[in-house]
């Protein structure tokens, strides 16, 4: 895939003010923008295809030759068209921009809408949707639920982030990260400074084969509580030789979250972090995450950057639900355009984050 770096685009630019309104030889354009001259067809046309991001050139005749006229120089490039290897190239992109702008060169965990809402693939309705004090807000506000639309956005979720942690596993095939499954554990302790008011700690457990380890304690517990759901719905016995626990969460993910949260907030599991932290209050909850290291130290100068991935992700995002034959939207199916323009189209007319703001 052809791409232009920032410092590229801004020669571009500069060069084209020279050349509005001139026929020029594609090798002649070339030379005059500095870019290279590409003689196999395929890249030529994508190379084409991106100049038009930032200038608009119209073909014309040379001769018998094709010719090609500046006619237009954008200041801010246009979002170019994509295809699966541009969406992959947006992705990787956006990854490296989101360590870069939190100068942040170690470990990071993402749940799936802080995944999703970074990356560009939904807007910050999605976002506001998901969080149930600012969803309970809007509900007061409209006076009217939002429970379809915030049942759509769920789907919408998952099809759009499995496409997503493809794209990481790539990378990580690639040697330019490291990524895995892990929880998250939030608990109170007192404060440091002053004992009468709490702070918030969370306690990071990525995957682990240690048996010994933060990974094995909790998924140890999340297997209980698999258990304590199939006894509820007959699934199998505690004492079955196979237990088919993927099936029984994916079935019953619901009663699955509630069993969970009442392991993690048992005595014993306290006991077991107070051990460890002597200071602990209580266990809150716990999120499944994932991690993200970025190891692209000797690699990062060939992950191009696009100024326009989060654009191109968005994009993408809106064909991928729009085009969707997925059961479980079927549902929903008369719900799906104004979920897209809502909660996933960047460029949407409605802003529930400033209308709750307005009312603060």
């Amino acid at each position: 895939m052809y791409t232009f770096n920032q410092e590229q685009i801004k020669t571009i630019q500069t060069h084209a003010i020279e050349y509005l309104g001139q026929a020029m030889k594609y090798k002649d354009l070339c030379t005059s923008l500095e870019i290279p001259y590409l003689k196999q067809t395929k890249l030529k046309d994508k190379q084409m295809r991106d100049l038009q991001t930032i200038l608009d050139i119209q073909e014309t005749k040379i001769g018998k030759q094709t010719g090609y006229i500046i006619t237009q120089i954008y200041n801010t490039p246009e979002l170019p068209y994509y295809d699966d290897d541009e969406w992959y190239a947006a992705i990787k992109s956006q990854i490296c921009s989101i360590f870069r702008e939190a100068h942040n060169d170690r470990t990071q965990w993402f749940v799936r809408t802080r995944l999703l809402t970074e990356l560009g693939a939904v807007n910050e309705n999605y976002q506001l949707l998901m969080n149930p004090i600012d969803k309970a807000k809007l509900v007061s506000f409209r006076k009217r639920k939002f429970d379809n639309e915030e049942e759509v956005c769920r789907i919408i979720g998952r099809i759009l982030v499995d496409r997503i942690y493809d794209a990481l596993i790539k990378m990580e095939k690639e040697r330019l990260i490291i990524y895995t499954n892990g929880y998250v554990l939030f608990g109170k302790t007192k404060d440091i400074f002053d004992p009468k008011k709490e702070r918030t700690i969370q306690i990071e457990a990525p995957y682990s084969s240690e048996k010994d380890s933060e990974f094995s304690y909790l998924y140890a517990l999340e297997s209980e509580a698999i258990d304590d759901v199939a006894e509820i719905y007959g699934c199998y016995s505690r004492d079955a030789e196979f237990k088919n626990r993927n099936r029984v969460k994916g079935g019953h993910f619901e009663a699955f979250l509630d069993c969970r949260d009442k392991r993690i907030q048992s005595d014993e599991v306290f006991e077991h972090y107070k051990e460890k932290y002597p200071d602990l209050i209580s266990i809150e909850k716990i999120l499944d995450v994932k991690f993200i290291t970025p190891v692209w130290a000797d690699h990062e100068l060939t992950i191009p950057y696009k100024p326009c991935a989060k654009g191109i992700i968005n994009k993408a995002s809106q064909q991928r639900i729009l085009t969707s034959k997925d059961k479980q939207l079927e549902r929903y199916k008369e719900l799906i355009d104004g979920v897209v323009k809502v909660f996933i189209n960047a460029d949407s007319d409605i802003d529930y984050k400033a209308i709750l703001k307005s009312l603060e």
